[in-house]
């Protein structure tokens, strides 16, 4: 029986052939459903000193504890005027007892330590807890790479990659030395402002300006006076 359908001379397809019409055909149809790999905006590799990540969590402790270091003040300022008006309307009595007496004195010394506890004690504290983690941890002497999308944050570290949403973030932080990307209260991602070059700090708080105005998310600014645990 003969074909019904005849190659023409020199038109025979080869085994050849027919694997390259094979790739041709694979690497067309992979052209047309993988899009090219989306470039971050901003791409950030840097380490953080042991110092940068004190002065990181004093400046969360700033943030998060500046109400309670307020109640602290008033309550503290409260207790001396108490302790000085029992002092001066009892002190000097014969009839005052030495519990009163104490009390006075035991008030007084309440009201100094509510003074000092936010202001000195509680950060010198922090410091010292800080510095040993820094020290014992060596994830936190590697480095760091960050990159900000158009709608998300990528975090890479030993190849592993780590996505957060712009819609999921808490906000953004900011005072003379970093610009913090907020997950939550105790942890953000750390960009310290030495590693902008030229226009980028600029260009990056514009950014987030934009970002945080487009998911409703808060953006503040510490002050610069800074905590007198960094001495």
């Amino acid at each position: 029986m003969e074909n019904d359908f005849e190659l023409e001379p020199g038109c025979e397809e080869t085994p050849e052939l027919r694997e390259q019409e094979l790739r041709q055909d694979m690497l067309q149809e992979s052209e047309e459903f993988l899009e090219p790999e989306e470039k971050p905006v901003f791409d950030f590799k840097y380490t953080l000193s042991e110092q940068e990540y004190i002065d990181f969590n004093l400046m969360l402790f700033e943030r998060n504890m500046a109400k309670s270091k307020r109640k602290m003040r008033i309550f503290g300022i409260l207790e001396i005027i108490i302790a000085a008006l029992m002092f001066s309307l009892f002190f000097n009595l014969e009839s005052t007892s030495l519990l009163i007496k104490i009390m006075t004195v035991v008030l007084f010394l309440f009201g100094i330590f509510s003074l000092a506890y936010y202001s000195y004690i509680f950060p010198s504290q922090l410091k010292k807890s800080v510095r040993k983690t820094y020290q014992e941890s060596e994830n936190l002497k590697g480095e760091f790479h960050i990159r900000l999308y158009e709608t998300f944050v990528r975090d890479t570290y030993e190849e592993k990659e780590t996505d957060v949403a712009f819609s999921e973030i808490l906000g953004v932080l900011e005072n003379d030395q970093f610009v913090l990307i907020l997950l939550n209260d105790l942890q953000a991602f750390i960009l310290p402002k030495r590693i902008f070059q030229g226009d980028t700090y600029e260009r990056l708080s514009d950014f987030l300006y934009q970002k945080c105005k487009e998911y409703s998310k808060s953006r503040q600014r510490l002050a610069k006076k800074p905590s007198k645990a960094r001495k």
